[in-house]
């Protein structure tokens, strides 16, 4: 999963579609000096790419995430405007965007330039999409993709902490937070109006988290200030400079993070009684149409919700046979695949302390010489493995400007990890998967939104295409544990077409999201997954739709692992070009890969 836990893009990694989808913009609004560049003013290569940073600069939160603020000369002080009014501007200026792209001639371009012609069409339309059904995305809430885990993600992770002045510039968007948050206040108000409410266990929850999120009430209990110190205390600052900026970072987010916080927890308090338990999109005004926008989104694919829910159901039956065929290779009984899921669990055993971060970086050491020979292109970016006490693992991208390293952070929720679900993580969120990608596009010479735009379904199914990858070159021989922790993982992905489909376009409930769920993995505890299908519809989608498209487009090239020139040049197809959408992608393979 890229991104985090907290800010999915988006997931992810991060992209000006995450930030368009889940409004985003800046708390001092600047003036909008000049309106994107038209055709008359420029050629193509130069539109693309003033266009591109016009509508980037309208978003400094996503500024310092891609690491632009040196290139772009700004400070990372501010926060995103979210007010209707900039907001509603600044899909102005992605429509004006998309209208002029339009204008070229596209036959008069290079075949790259084509290639970038469609991929950026594609992003703007989405944004464009995406605005129409701003008040359908709900902001405040305990997962992925919320505002408000976005904010912490931000302050504790994203935003630098390497000089005096970059903790003067987090003072700074501390200060801007409470308007902030009045905006989204406002956000959610306006979404109410129009029949967009969060089920009643959401708001509950979110309650919970964010007192949490402000601990005792004094800056010193929260996470916030903890964290600021201990980057802080990296950045060779003198200790007398240190307790200065903690002291008024303590100081600020007594000022402003608590009562904004404060605030959020007073509205979603108030909307106790007016809301209920529904969960499914399809209770909405225009709620289908917001689903199948959202599928289109996150697989860049036109299959329909029931394509979906049936792929999902097909492939569930096909991966539990081979768990059920890999079980008796391995001698054990080919039962219920949760006393074959218990006995390889146990085989692989526990891993917890340094020895998660280790292992880590042992399976990724071994991947790099592992898959080098199916690859000719091979980024340079570094690579960090940290551990964080949430649920879920996440890649966090690098920041271009070489401040930040690609960091994958290992779930640590329950205290250890299960050994044999580590390489297939590793091999998703590190090495061909995330991080391979993501850092390749950053260090190829290609358009900034080939570099910079993601879409879910290119990104999520690598990453997933990179675990089948792993099983199909050999890495899991004499490892059928780990084998089997592949196969989990892909049942899981198989199982999350027929849920998030099932509740957003059947009208699942929440208990029967459950049961399905319960049913298809032949397991239980997946309160976690279903409510990311009900927080994030269609983001699940993504990574088995993807994975399949990339097989497709594999045999479409005539790529074959036995042959490993052809697999260096299909990969480099794929993500050798940047950050394909998968449609777009589908019309360059017979060429790019031949």
């Amino acid at each position: 999963m890229t991104a985090s836990k907290r800010l999915i893009t988006t997931l992810a990694t991060i992209s000006v579609v995450a930030a368009c989808t889940a409004p985003t913009s800046s708390t001092s609004s600047p003036e909008i000096t000049t309106a994107p560049p038209t055709i008359a003013e420029e050629d193509f290569d130069s539109f693309v790419e003033e266009s591109f940073r016009t509508i980037v600069e309208r978003q400094p939160e996503l500024v310092t995430e891609l690491g632009l603020d040196k290139a772009y000369g700004t400070r990372p002080a501010r926060l995103d405007d979210l007010s209707p009014a900039y907001l509603d501007e600044t899909a102005g200026v992605i429509a004006r965007t998309l209208a002029g792209l339009e204008a070229y001639s596209f036959a008069e371009l290079s075949d790259d330039q084509q290639l970038t012609y469609l991929s950026y069409q594609w992003h703007l339309e989405q944004m464009v999409d995406a605005h129409r059904y701003r008040l359908h995305d709900w902001p405040v809430h305990f997962l992925l993709n919320s505002y408000n885990q976005g904010v912490i993600l931000l302050l504790t992770l994203i935003h630098p902490l390497n000089s005096s002045s970059d903790a003067d510039d987090f003072l700074k968007r501390l200060e801007a937070l409470p308007e902030q948050v009045n905006q989204v206040v406002s956000w959610m108000e306006d979404s109410e109006i129009a029949g967009v409410l969060p089920p009643r266990y959401v708001v509950e929850i979110t309650i919970q988290q964010l007192r949490g999120d402000i601990a005792a009430g004094d800056a010193a209990s929260t996470e916030l200030l903890r964290s600021f110190e201990a980057r802080l205390s990296q950045s060779g600052l003198s200790p007398d400079d240190l307790d200065d900026h903690v002291e008024r970072a303590g100081e600020a987010i007594e000022a402003h993070f608590i009562p904004s916080w404060r605030n959020l927890i007073e509205h979603l308090e108030g909307l106790l009684d007016s809301t209920d338990d529904s969960v499914s999109l399809s209770r909405l005004p225009d709620g289908d149409g917001y689903y199948a926008h959202l599928l289109a989104l996150h697989t860049s694919t036109e299959l329909t919700a029931v394509e979906i829910h049936q792929m999902g159901q097909t492939e569930a039956e096909r991966i539990k046979a081979e768990m059920r065929a890999l079980a008796t290779a391995a001698g054990l009984p080919a039962t219920e695949i949760n006393a074959i899921r218990a006995a390889f669990a146990d085989l692989g055993g526990l891993v917890d302390g340094d020895a998660i971060v280790s292992t880590y970086e042992e399976l990724i050491e071994d991947a790099e010489e592992r898959f080098s020979p199916y690859f000719d292109l091979i980024p340079d970016i570094p690579l960090e493995v940290r551990v964080d006490d949430g649920p879920t693992a996440f890649y966090v991208g690098p920041a271009v400007d070489g401040s930040r390293p690609g960091v994958f952070y290992a779930a640590t929720g329950r205290g250890a990890v299960r050994g044999h679900t580590m390489a297939s993580l590793a091999y998703h969120e590190a090495i061909p998967g995330h991080h391979f990608q993501i850092s390749l596009a950053q260090e190829l010479d290609i358009p900034s939104p080939r570099r910079y735009l993601t879409s879910t379904g290119h990104v999520e199914g690598w990453a997933l295409y990179a675990e089948r990858l792993a099983e199909e070159i050999g890495v899991y021989e004499g490892n059928p544990a780990g084998s089997f922790g592949r196969l989990d993982f892909e049942l899981l992905r198989a199982a999350r077409l027929v849920v998030d489909t099932g509740i957003h376009h059947l009208g699942w409930s929440r208990s029967e999201a459950l049961e399905q769920m319960t049913e298809i993995m032949e397991g239980d505890h997946f309160n976690h997954e279903v409510d990311r299908y009900v927080l994030y519809p269609a983001q699940a989608t993504a990574y088995l739709v993807g994975m399949n498209e990339i097989l497709r487009l594999r045999d479409l090239a005539g790529a074959v692992v036995t042959d490993l020139d052809s697999m260096a040049r299909f990969h480099r197809a794929v993500i050798g070009q940047g950050n394909i959408p998968l449609g777009v992608l589908g019309e360059t393979i017979p060429t790019a890969a031949g």
